[in-house]
């Protein structure tokens, strides 16, 4: 157990040293206010503790490389990172990933709960107006797929189709989606996700 007087510094150049026990102290030191900061962005006790354990991982693997001079704010700007990069992540999931493969990896379950804490509605509404100019089919085989997450063989039964049909529908409507959005919409889209990474 390290004396309460030693600094962060001191401990960084003891963990650069790759001393395990000053690791552990700082993980004792800042893990509890990490996972605070952390569910006040997710509101998920799971994602929270994910969030710090992914942080402090990455700590330890870069302590050869990393240049820190406030660990404090090393961390929670960590914190702040990797927040964004999960709603990067469930746009891409929404938008830029393709069908077959977005079911194949089976993470129909995870995108719920992301979009639910994520407010996808703000997002969505955009991605619905371009949906006008398709076929009426393939906007309600879209709807279906990523506003209601059957799977591909839940719509095809629902709808009496084939699943290749399906599939080959929602290719078309990703496909026209990321053709025609434009750079200002992107721009708003980019916007509502750095005002809610910078929320505190």
């Amino acid at each position: 157990m390290f004396n309460s007087s030693i600094t962060d510094a001191q401990l960084l150049l003891a963990v650069k040293a790759d001393d395990a026990s000053a690791y552990r102290e700082l993980f004792e030191r800042y893990w509890l206010k990490l996972y605070k900061y952390a569910f006040k962005h997710f509101g998920d006790e799971h994602q929270s503790k994910e969030a710090v354990h992914v942080i402090f991982v990455n700590l330890w693997e870069r302590r050869h490389q990393a240049n820190i001079n406030s660990l404090q704010t090393y961390l929670i700007t960590a914190v702040r990172y990797h927040y964004y990069d999960q709603q990067k992540l469930a746009f891409n999931k929404l938008i830029f990933v393709d069908t077959p493969e977005y079911q194949q990896v089976n993470i129909a379950s995870d995108y719920n709960e992301a979009w639910d804490r994520y407010n996808h509605e703000h997002i969505f509404s955009t991605v619905e107006r371009k949906l006008t100019s398709l076929p009426k089919r393939c906007q309600e085989i879209f709807l279906l797929s990523r506003k209601n997450h059957l799977t591909n063989e839940e719509i095809a039964q629902k709808l009496n189709l084939s699943k290749r049909t399906v599939e080959n529908q929602l290719s078309q409507a990703t496909r026209y989606i990321r053709d025609h959005i434009t750079l200002a919409e992107l721009f708003c889209i980019c916007v509502f996700l750095y005002a809610s990474f910078i929320k505190f």
